[in-house]
């Protein structure tokens, strides 16, 4: 039976726009042209890039007025540096003179942003550094939480344009903010001509790296919500906790269409599976991050939805051509750009269709297209010139496997920078004093490719005119160092993690949460009975106990309800009969990662086994079964022999309960507030933002729909 309604949408954005302008336009041509000998072959077949150049001749057209409106907002403006391309990148005065005093070197490292994640003093390859007999260089060394003198001459040494930071830099909000400080006085201190940006990935829900931070449901949750005003808001509270530590750019919003249910890296990091919804849900991200001056990054240029490798470990490919790419992936980016997102990030993906030029690959010497952050086609001819995006394009990092395992460190570079990239995130893993070293070779080889003309001296000219830029736009030209650290501190305690953003956090959770099944009214559950809830993990306990505890502490539930909490991790079907006995309620919050995890009869679908088993045991007890899914939504197709369906979008665990002066943890909303619903604190509002298939049989997805898009009881 299939659910709901799909609502239709006419693909009619900016891109398609100029694809149907540059057709015409052609045709135009052709027909003047045609007995001057427009018309042999391919010949006649106008590129993205020259059809974009004849509209840009069409817009010159303007009035008068508007010319003169442009001139007195160029006043300050000199005419700017020309790329290999002949692109043209505004240039102020102030950024000519700084990028007319800077060294090569200053330059290329100006295009550096760098992580320094861990740090191994000792320079030695200990046993915690290897998994499976492997060097595991990401999980080398301790959490840098304090600059030594290693790290901080990593950032006197070199004038990096930034750095990135992640959860393992961060302890708490004081320690943060004073890190935080630290780098830029390092960055100060060492003579650079600028301040840095000062990065994080802070999605929100799953992906949110301040530990005291507020972490909120998470895009496909926001979705579900059907109101892009909960998306400004939550970004809103984000971009002012970011500020507050010092953060000034967040790699975010997620712009990626996840139209493939099997896709195992993007899934709830999506707001939605329609291009146009995922376009005016991140329009409203960016919109709330600026309120607040923190820049935004929209990822994963052309788009990460659609695939079914993670690229953090594999290389994926996407075997679609431009035009396809335009109707769906494209739109939410085209959103973005009208937006005035500040970078665009690029994916590791390859695109056969679009992208035929091959590299022998390091790992295994196989012949691989070059991914789209190495593709002057792709950068350059699509997201530069077909779509007009003029703002700074950074790399996904390049230690992800999809790059770091393919492709020499400085060919990466050479590619990634002629394709059109300003910035290179992660270019080397930056963990021991050895790789200091590797850095600074790093910095001269792109030196020397530029000195050997393999890199154009415009083309880096341009990109660190675009950092430039960007910095002064945003006030972070000069050197920024914080003038009285425990004001800074106070004000950020505050803020970050703050009850009020907890509130927040809670009730647009509430308005997430979708039900797709009750039968027999099962859902509210009766606290009276004797009911079980489990969760898939250990941090997950908390967050149930959560959830039982709020329901209590509003009166919706008696104090001496009896609810039992467990973790069914590592149980199998045998258990289920054993784990179900006495109860009449059953409560499990599933956890799907993969497709794969759908498949009971093979290894690792120990889990779906158990869930099957637990769903027959409780009803051979007549009793009820209620399923809360916490990760991938998919998996409400595959336990419908559930009596009631819960969608929470967000399985982030907790490892401390929240105080009643807020947490000093940051912690997962979505499967506390499930609980809460479940047992009818709440009633679910929200509705599916995607769309889920039926599945098979054999446990694949079929291409028939079980619930539509928009669908919600």
């Amino acid at each position: 039976m299939r659910v709901g309604t799909v609502p239709n949408h006419t693909f009619s954005g900016v891109y398609m726009k100029r694809k149907k302008i540059y057709g015409i336009i052609s045709i135009l041509l052709c027909g003047s042209l045609i007995l001057g000998g427009c018309g042999k072959g391919e010949a006649g077949m106008e590129s993205t890039s020259e059809a974009v150049t004849e509209n840009k001749e069409t817009q010159e057209e303007v009035s008068e007025e508007e010319k003169t409106s442009d001139e007195d907002k160029a006043s300050d403006l000199d005419e700017g540096h020309d790329s290999a391309d002949g692109d043209t990148v505004a240039t102020s005065r102030e950024v000519e003179e700084l990028l007319a005093s800077m060294t090569l070197e200053e330059k290329v490292s100006q295009m550096i942003i760098p992580a320094i994640r861990r740090w191994d003093a000792d320079n030695e390859v200990n046993e915690e550094d290897l998994v499976d007999g492997e060097l595991k260089e990401e999980q080398r060394g301790e959490p840098v939480t304090e600059l030594d003198d290693d790290t901080r001459k990593i950032l006197t040494d070199f004038s990096f344009g930034g750095v990135i930071l992640f959860a393992e830099n961060f302890v708490d909000t004081e320690q943060t903010v004073r890190l935080i400080s630290e780098i830029n006085e390092a960055n100060a201190e060492g003579g650079s001509k600028t301040g840095l940006f000062i990065c994080a990935d802070e999605e929100g829900g799953n992906v949110a790296r301040l530990t005291s931070g507020t972490a909120f449901c998470g895009n496909m949750a926001l979705g579900a919500t059907q109101d892009t005003a909960n998306a400004e808001e939550v970004s809103q509270l984000i971009a002012e906790e970011l500020s507050a530590v010092g953060i000034n750019v967040n790699f975010a919003p997620v712009a990626d269409v996840n139209n493939n249910p099997g896709n195992p890296v993007i899934g709830v990091r999506s707001f939605s599976d329609d291009p146009e919804i995922v376009s005016e849900y991140t329009r409203a991200y960016i919109k709330g991050m600026h309120s607040k001056n923190i820049l935004t990054a929209a990822k994963h240029f052309p788009g990460h939805g659609n695939t079914e490798v993670d690229s953090h470990t594999g290389l994926p490919m996407i075997d679609l051509t431009e035009m396809e790419l335009a109707k769906t992936e494209f739109i939410p980016f085209e959103g973005c750009i009208e937006e005035g997102t500040d970078f665009i990030m690029t994916a590791h993906i390859q695109y056969p269709q679009i992208e035929t030029e091959t590299y022998k690959s390091k790992e295994d010497g196989s012949e691989i297209y070059l991914p789209a952050t190495l593709s002057k086609n792709i950068i350059t001819g699509i997201l530069r010139e077909g779509l007009g995006y003029d703002g700074l394009v950074v790399t996904d990092s390049l230690v992800m496997d999809a790059i770091y395992k393919n492709f020499e460190p400085l060919d990466s570079a050479r590619l990634a920078i002629n394709a059109g990239e300003d910035m290179l995130l992660m270019p080397l893993y930056l963990n021991t004093p050895d790789s200091i070293g590797e850095l600074s070779d790093y910095i001269d080889g792109i030196v020397k490719m530029v000195e050997d003309g393999e890199i154009e001296q415009a083309r880096i000219d341009q990109a660190v005119t675009r950092i430039l830029e960007t910095k002064l736009k945003y006030g972070l030209l000069d050197e920024t160092t914080q003038n009285d650290i425990e004001e800074a501190v106070a004000k950020a305690n505050e803020v970050v993690g703050s009850q009020s953003n907890h509130d927040t956090e809670w009730e647009i959770t509430e308005k997430a949460i979708t039900m797709v099944k009750n039968d027999d009214s099962t859902i509210p559950l009766d606290p009276s009975k004797k009911t079980l809830m489990l969760c898939p993990g250990e941090s997950h306990l908390l967050s149930l106990e959560y959830g039982i505890t709020r329901l209590k502490s509003d009166g919706v539930i008696e104090e001496a309800s009896d609810i039992d909490v467990k973790c069914y991790a590592g149980l199998t079907a045998d258990d289920a009969k054993t784990v179900a006995a006495g109860y009449e309620n059953v409560v499990l919050v599933s956890e799907l990662f993969n497709a794969a995890g759908l498949n009971p009869d093979i290894e690792g679908g120990e889990t779906a086994a158990f869930i099957d088993a637990l769903i027959e045991s409780t009803h051979a007890d007549e009793g009820r079964f209620v399923l809360i899914s916490s990760r991938l939504p998919y998996d409400i197709a595959r336990y419908q022999k559930a009596d009631a369906i819960l969608v929470a979008y967000g399985d982030r665990g907790m490892t401390a309960l929240p105080t009643e002066e807020g947490s000093s943890t940051i912690y997962g909303p979505n499967i506390p507030v499930a609980v809460y619903t479940a047992f009818g604190g709440s009633t679910p509002t929200g509705k599916l933002p995607i769309d889920i298939p039926k599945v098979n049989d054999d446990y694949t997805y079929s291409d028939e729909l079980l619930y539509d898009r928009g669908y919600g009881m």
